[in-house]
């Protein structure tokens, strides 16, 4: 995937929003849930709060302004019944907006992913949520584990968690870039260190800021 900047905007899932992206911004990231009978995908982040939005309105947005950044798709409903048409109804919008090497498809249904891996997009599987600074080693070892067993046999293209998550992705899976979703509270020294050392980190590969 396209990726000159590792920063990209998290949640740009109105025509407002993605009015306002930066022309040179390297990313972004939508949350999409794909509606099989209208062969749509319905952008936002909470399951009960749609607001209307095709998938398609933003990239017509995108496309006007001339924007070349790469955008990340959350996709929030994968699931055993539409990925086939969801695949096909994304190739479509692949072609049709010139988005080759530029859409990232995540989610948790890694098995799934694979199915999108094969037609070249690059993927993520959205790891569980647990915070490794908080847990004991036994807790350690378990999630170690669950995720060498979910992603083995897998072609997913990385990983993706919080930003505290990423030093444990990275040490225990060292082959796949990692994806982060980082606060942008200014005010916070710990934060402020913490994006310091994430930007000057290799193995991040990008990283979403609201």
């Amino acid at each position: 995937i396209n990726n000159d900047n590792k920063e990209w905007k998290k949640a740009v899932n109105t025509i407002d929003l993605m009015s306002k992206v930066g022309i040179k911004s390297g990313g972004l990231e939508c949350d999409i849930y794909f509606k099989k009978k209208k062969k749509i995908f319905d952008v936002h982040h909470d399951i009960d709060n749609s607001i209307g939005l095709n998938f398609e309105n933003l990239l017509q947005v995108y496309s006007n302004r001339g924007l070349h950044a790469s955008i990340w798709m959350d996709f929030k409903n994968l699931n055993d019944s539409n990925y086939a048409p969801a695949l096909t109804e994304l190739i479509k919008l692949r072609d049709k907006y010139h988005l080759n090497n530029k859409v990232l498809v995540e989610s948790y249904r890694v098995d799934l992913l694979k199915h999108f891996s094969d037609k070249n997009f690059f993927t993520s599987y959205y790891t569980p949520y647990f915070n490794p600074y908080l847990i004991s080693k036994d807790s350690m070892n378990h999630w170690v584990n669950e995720l060498t067993a979910t992603i083995n046999n897998s072609n997913v293209s990385a990983l993706s968690g919080y930003y505290f998550q990423y030093p444990f992705l990275h040490k225990y899976f060292p082959n796949y870039p990692i994806l982060i979703w980082c606060p942008n509270d200014k005010m916070s020294v710990i934060n402020r260190v913490y994006k310091t050392k994430r930007m000057n980190s290799p193995e991040v590969f990008i990283s979403l800021y609201p």
